[in-house]
């Protein structure tokens, strides 16, 4: 309520009503422009925005009450709140973030299998607490599911807390270590204090860290459910016991310094989220009543309804049909069909309403201010409203520019809620001897190397699996990430714990001969059991053939390679900006080895004596080529290269090239990882029609 001025008093005393009026035309007046005393976030307008600079407590607390009913109400009730708040729960959380112990074992003095052994039984016992609902206190949810409930009651409410209590061992259930969430309403001050030094909404702060949180015993708003009220009686409870163990942990972002309480994450955009509902609620009325297809009929000098659709008068308080001139007695009304031709009396006319919905320009304008609801709580339009109508490439940034946005929230949930709990529950299987760990009690050192860990997720999800899952593989061979990482980002499971199983199935595979051994050059597998047709077939045959033809010859290759490694020999290197060309004085060999962006080519001993050597040509190098590849449909990999010279070779004179028509350059794959080992350089026997071989799909000029 606005509060009256001296002018306002005297009006009200002299004419109550007239004071009635102006109070409630001043309230509506303020409530409107944005001149509210309770700090939150009202509509600005005309020139009535009066701030001043107050501490963090001093602008949050004032609104807070009010932020968080209606944070929640949206929620409930209001789509876009909802597919907010729930769009952060699905993408942070999902179905829990699971932990990956990482003890320090250069400080712990452990080798690699010892540490891995510690890791596994860890890892079991933890499974062992959270997969059960006992350790929660309402035996409700599993620690994974409380997960989402502990963000999810911080964003709705600003913040909430947990309780940490000890209760009795079970027999699925030996831990005494319980979770108990409390919501923000219950986290006030005894007795109705006010704010002061050292006390702020239920909190107790000594030195502006907090010491102690009073909680009620009842919610607040229980007493309309139950009709009673505990609203001022609670307890307090230390943020540290007096061993060193954490007792309730505040669960909330602070955005200020100094600031005690946390603000609902909905609080920038409730003003625009509501205003943008009661929108969408007029639209859909008007659609509503468009659809209607409403007609008047006017009349002159008429005091009744019009006979339209059984309408006689009687429903408008005027005297029955047959009583009343304008209002033709019953069965005689004006009635709309198929086909109909109706006809009005003198004097009559119809009028049809047209409200002009649906609105054309509804879409383009909630659009508009989606998009800023969105950048404010930091998701993007597309994944605000789940419609990615957009191109690729920015759908693409879309998803990443929300991902970073995730990781924070995941962060936060990591460092607020599961480390301090897994911190916690360690500490007691240790004492109790369910794990074991010299010295954790004893060094704080020692007790942090034992209880770090890496929490994971589910994966981000991907939009072109086939080049992002290429992309980590190529990650992991260079050394840039492990397995265990890869398959996190991924999937969204452990590589350690999917690993047994991997390689249970790989031995079952290869026990009965049914491990799919990819070749280069080799025609896609038929799926879904499908014949295939003759031709395919034996061009699927020739190509086989040809395949196990080239790794044949690479393994020759490969030997004689081996050989001359092991024979005395002379080698002179020339380095430039060219390909190392290295010359052995050996029979002459064409072999080209890849390694990273280095070709080492090895290539024939020195030239015969002049008298024996016929008219030099120009060597391969600086004869004018074209290199094209011929790629495999499915996988995009290079089956071969042609090396073909735009002009033929005389192949009646001796030439560097070795080849009157070019060459053939096939890359030797490995198996599992589908890199090149290394090419094998094959001279063509007949001319190549480049423009033909250009026409086929599978081709791709490089030069």
């Amino acid at each position: 309520m606005a509060r009256a001025n001296l002018f306002d008093q005297l009006v009200a005393y002299f004419d109550p009503s007239a004071g009635a009026r102006r109070a409630r035309a001043r309230a509506a007046f303020e409530a409107f422009s944005g001149s509210g005393s309770d700090g939150a976030g009202q509509s600005p307008m005309n020139g009535r925005w009066i701030v001043s600079p107050r501490s963090a407590d001093a602008d949050i607390v004032r609104g807070l009450r009010r932020q968080r009913a209606e944070s929640r109400e949206l929620r409930r009730l209001n789509p876009i709140g909802a597919g907010a708040i729930e769009t952060n729960l699905e993408r942070v959380v999902g179905t829990g973030l699971q932990p990956v112990p990482e003890p320090d074992a250069e400080l712990l003095g452990w080798t690699d299998d010892q540490a891995a052994e510690w890791k596994a039984n860890t890892i079991r016992e933890f499974s062992l607490y959270a997969d059960s609902k006992e350790c929660t206190l309402d035996r409700q949810q599993t620690f994974y599911e409380r997960q989402g409930l502990v963000l999810g009651a911080r964003l709705e409410s600003g913040d909430c807390f947990t309780l940490m209590p000890d209760g009795e061992p079970t027999a699925t259930q030996p831990y005494r270590l319980r979770l108990q969430l409390i919501e923000a309403d219950r986290c006030a001050n005894p007795m109705g204090t006010t704010n002061g030094d050292g006390l702020v909404e239920g909190v107790r702060l000594r030195g502006g860290a907090p010491v102690a949180y009073h909680i009620l015993d009842e919610h607040p708003g229980a007493m309309v459910l139950t009709g009673k009220s505990a609203q001022f009686t609670g307890r307090w409870y230390d943020a540290i016991g007096p061993s060193g163990r954490r007792r309730i942990l505040h669960h909330y972002r602070p955005t200020r310094p100094e600031q005690t309480r946390g603000v609902p994450y909905l609080a920038p955009v409730i003003q625009a989220i509501k205003d943008l509902g009661r929108y969408t609620e007029a639209e859909i009325s008007a659609a509503v009543v468009s659809a209607f297809y409403t007609v008047f009929v006017e009349q002159d000098g008429a005091s009744a309804p019009a006979p339209v659709f059984g309408m006689d008068g009687t429903n408008a308080g005027q005297p029955p049909a047959g009583q009343n001139e304008t209002v033709p007695p019953s069965g005689q009304e004006v009635e709309m069909g198929p086909a109909a031709v109706i006809g009005l009396a003198k004097g009559e006319k119809a009028v049809f309403a047209n409200p002009q919905r649906p609105n054309t320009a509804y879409d383009p304008f909630v659009l508009s201010i989606l998009t800023l609801i969105g950048t404010a709580l930091g998701i993007p339009v597309e994944l605000l409203t789940k419609k990615f109508n957009a191109s690729y490439s920015a759908s693409k940034a879309a998803l990443l520019d929300a991902w970073q946005h995730f990781r924070s929230e995941r962060a936060w949930l990591v460092l607020s809620f599961c480390q301090p709990v897994y911190e916690t529950w360690m500490a007691e299987a240790v004492s109790i001897g369910r794990i074991k760990a010299p010295g954790f009690f004893r060094d704080p050192l020692i007790r942090w190397a034992y209880t770090r860990a890496a929490w994971h997720g589910d994966s981000q999800g991907s939009i072109n699996p086939k080049d992002e899952v290429a992309a980590y593989r190529d990650a992991i061979d260079g050394r840039l990430m492990t397995h265990e990482r890869a398959e996190w980002e991924l999937f969204g499971s452990d590589w350690t714990r999917t690993f047994p199983t991997k390689k249970r199935e790989l031995q079952m595979l290869e026990k009965d001969g049914m491990r799919p051994v990819p070749k280069a050059g080799a025609a896609a597998q038929q799926q879904n059991g499908a014949a295939p047709a003759p031709q395919a077939t034996a061009e699927a045959s020739a190509q086989q053939q040809a395949g196990a033809e080239m790794v044949q010859a690479a393994k020759a290759l490969h030997d004689r390679v081996e050989a001359l490694s092991r024979e005395p020999v002379k080698v002179d290197v020339a380095i430039s900006n060219e390909p190392i060309q290295i010359q052995l004085q050996q029979e002459p060999t064409h072999v080209v080895i890849e390694q990273a962006d280095t070709h080492v080519h090895l290539q024939a001993a020195a030239p015969a004596p002049a008298a024996l050597q016929a008219p030099a040509t120009k060597p391969e190098s600086e004869i004018p080529c074209r290199v094209i590849a011929m790629r495999d449909p499915v996988t995009g990999l290079a089956r071969e290269y042609l090396k073909v010279p735009l002009a033929p070779i005389d192949g009646a004179a001796p030439s560097d090239a070795g080849a009157p028509y070019g060459h053939r350059i096939v890359p030797v794959r490995d198996q599992e990882s589908g890199l090149a080992r290394e090419y094998l350089k094959l001279p063509l026997t007949a001319p190549v029609d480049i423009a033909e071989v250009l026409s086929r799909s599978s081709a791709e000029l490089i030069s």
